[in-house]
């Protein structure tokens, strides 16, 4: 059963990044405690950004984890106890996800505006180089273009079941933009602004049923974690904005576009590509046709599993990520 969670409020004193780090520190100097995972909170204009870091708070092995669509950090929960212990692991919210902020409504979330997620929170913890990425599905596609627009602070790349933010031919930019600007000028009816509440075995189904159950319940439940608000023993609501089950509101980018970002990558990329996950769909195989054609080194794996292999079966990825990465 998952522990009724109360929601952090939004933090408003800004801290620098140096001084809540400097804290850090002090409170964990020597080993990791993977067991017991610290929460953190980043400022940014719009609120914060959370954050679950596990490790040591210093050393030269940095990894930022970036989840997938409507996912959020703990989506590694089970990958990084795998992971030795000397590793600094930090996994974010992306924004409008878990228990970061969301966006001011009128604003929209793009792979481009996530990519300064990254780069926020790197700056806040003062990660300056080597920086190892790994990134779930979309949180992939965000995690390669950082790695094209800031490629001297890239060392490696693991893209878990994606690798690209799905290409849209140019000829529909001009019908999607007037879908999408339309879209975001409706106003929201009184129904639509209210949370919607329901049971926590409720909120697992609809969780897995969006996978086509290709995540287990376990899973599903350590997601939902971060990824609901209990307003009572028995009843939550999601956490997550509305506004990001609208794929247009990712912004559009056409092939050439995303041939350019991915291109200027040049660290070493692996990319895990899962039996029953994105591969499968026509509509999401051209997001694997783009290749980082200047990377140090580049390798595409296929595994047995679901999207969420990472998650349900975390030894079935880590028996290639640990080698790729000199563990």
């Amino acid at each position: 059963m998952v522990p009724a969670y109360t929601k952090v409020p939004t933090i408003t004193r800004v801290v620098s990044g140096s001084n809540l780090y400097q804290s850090l520190k002090m409170q964990n100097s020597t080993a990791a405690d993977v067991s017991s995972p610290r929460e953190l909170r980043i400022p940014v204009p719009w609120g914060h950004i959370a954050a679950k870091a596990w490790g040591p708070t210093s050393g030269s092995r940095r990894i930022l984890g970036i989840h997938g669509w409507l996912d959020n950090a703990g989506t590694f929960e089970k990958l990084v106890p795998k992971l030795p212990s000397n590793v600094q692991f930090v996994a974010f919210d992306l924004s409008g996800h878990g228990l970061s902020s969301h966006l001011p409504s009128f604003c929209r979330y793009s792979y481009i505006d996530w990519v300064m997620d990254i780069r926020r929170t790197v700056q806040h913890l003062e990660w300056k180089d080597n920086l190892i990425l790994i990134g779930h599905s979309m949180g992939a596609g965000v995690a390669l273009l950082f790695g094209g627009i800031f490629p001297d602070m890239v060392k490696k790349i693991v893209c878990l079941d994606h690798i690209n933010a799905l290409p849209l031919p140019v000829s529909m930019f001009p019908s999607t933009f007037n879908m999408m600007y339309d879209e975001h000028l409706a106003q929201p009816s009184e129904e639509e602004l209210q949370p919607k509440v329901m049971t926590m075995d409720e909120a697992v189904h609809r969780l897995r049923k969006s996978f086509n159950n290709n995540i287990t319940e376990e899973s599903a439940r350590i997601v939902l974690r971060r990824g609901v608000t209990h307003v009572s023993e028995k009843l939550v609501y999601p956490n997550r904005d509305s506004k990001l089950k609208k794929f247009q509101n990712f912004g559009c980018m056409s092939s050439e576009e995303l041939s350019v970002y991915i291109g200027n990558v040049t660290s070493d990329v692996l990319v895990l590509r899962t039996s029953l996950g994105f591969n499968n769909s026509a509509l999401t195989k051209p997001c694997f046709d783009i290749r980082p054609i200047k990377a140090r080194s580049f390798k595409m794996v296929d595994v047995e599993g679901g999207h969420h292999l990472h998650l349900d079966e975390p030894d079935k990825v880590l028996k290639h990520i640990n080698p790729f990465l000199g563990f």
